[in-house]
């Protein structure tokens, strides 16, 4: 009795395996899109874009009365300011203009002329960006 069980196991190995044997004649091959796609899909998302909140674009635009612009030299009033600092290649020129704005400031309000390293803040300000 267990001799025809193992055998009876033994030919189902055998026919399982050579059943796996045989070739498979199947083949993948592009179908063109369908009524689905064409028509109500298509459908579908064209809705759902018209749907979609449209972007409001909004722009700057700046209108001048040309007759309250001052034309002469005359018209404008100078404001103390030390010459030009030039930053060279330091890449800093938020610190210089900052810094001179601070100058004038001090001179328009205090009337003392002080003059302020713009390095110095440059410098803290790179401690401060490594610390973080």
């Amino acid at each position: 009795m267990k001799r025809n069980i193992i055998l009876a196991f033994i030919l189902l190995g055998f026919k399982c395996t050579s059943f796996a044997q045989v070739q498979d004649k199947s083949e993948f091959i592009n179908v063109e899109p369908g009524f689905y796609l064409k028509s109500i899909l298509k459908d579908v998302n064209a809705v759902n874009e018209s749907l979609k909140p449209q972007e409001q674009k909004a722009s700057f635009l700046m209108v001048q009365d040309i007759t309250k612009i001052p034309n002469k030299v005359a018209d404008y009033k100078r404001a103390w300011a030390f010459p030009s600092t030039s930053q060279g290649n330091t890449n800093t020129c938020w610190c210089f203009s900052t810094t001179s704005f601070f100058e004038s400031e001090v001179k328009r309000i205090y009337g003392k002329e002080i003059r302020i390293s713009e390095m110095f803040t440059v410098y803290c300000e790179y401690i401060e960006k490594a610390r973080r």
